[in-house]
């Protein structure tokens, strides 16, 4: 059995292997590698703008422009933020959809049911994305007293959802289509750019930011 790839056991001969994480581990990695997932200067750009959108959406969180009552939840809007924003910058070069979607096929022909994997990376996305959905969908309630001053916050959160479904659906092939790669990779730049021009509103209109370290 070692002269066969863990991936190719599974495939061929799955009661062969035994159904243990390890396994699964194993043959995900056979096709997925814990290295530098966009290494172009795009790819990089791309990952700074995410990075400085959630260092200044944290600070924004921490402002005291929003420790009261009446702007609480502009607080939590910023922090919600901040933690999408780290995880998107972790996924952006370490590329974990990848592992995910390796994982999922290992488990679907170690299970028998890779024929009908589409289906279920269909399901996937849909339920994912729909909990993005519903944090966005959140937040536009929550904030539905102050739009007029924060539609450049709420475009960049939306663009940042848009791009997080279509790459979802793109990265699990439930749509192949090189438009829409496109499109997801202009909105993975505008979100965040849209926030850190929001966060410099901020700033310019209650003063300067307080630091993350007191």
């Amino acid at each position: 059995m070692s002269g066969l790839p863990c991936d190719s056991i599974l495939f061929e001969k799955p009661d062969l292997m035994p159904a243990t994480p390890n396994v699964y581990w194993t043959c995900a990695k056979s096709t997925w590698n814990p290295v530098i997932g966009d290494p172009t200067a795009l790819g990089w750009l791309t990952t700074g703008l995410l990075c400085v959108a959630a260092y200044l959406s944290l600070r924004c969180a921490r402002s005291p422009v929003f420790t009261g009552t009446e702007r609480r939840f502009e607080r939590w809007f910023w922090l919600s933020t901040a933690v999408f924003l780290v995880l998107l910058t972790l996924n952006k070069q370490l590329d974990l959809q990848t592992y995910l979607l390796a994982a999922g096929r290992c488990i679907a022909r170690a299970q028998g049911w890779y024929g009908a994997r589409r289906g279920v990376q269909l399901v996937a996305s849909v339920i994912v994305t729909g909990m993005v959905g519903v944090w966005v969908v959140w937040i536009v309630i929550g904030l539905r007293r102050s739009l007029a001053h924060m539609w450049l916050e709420l475009s960049g959160v939306v663009a940042l959802g848009l791009f997080f479904g279509l790459r979802l659906f793109t990265v699990f092939h439930v749509v192949d289509d090189v438009s829409l790669d496109a499109a997801s990779r202009l909105l993975e730049m505008a979100g965040p750019i849209l926030l850190i021009v929001a966060v410099w509103q901020v700033w310019r209109l209650h003063g300067q930011l307080p630091s993350l370290h007191r």
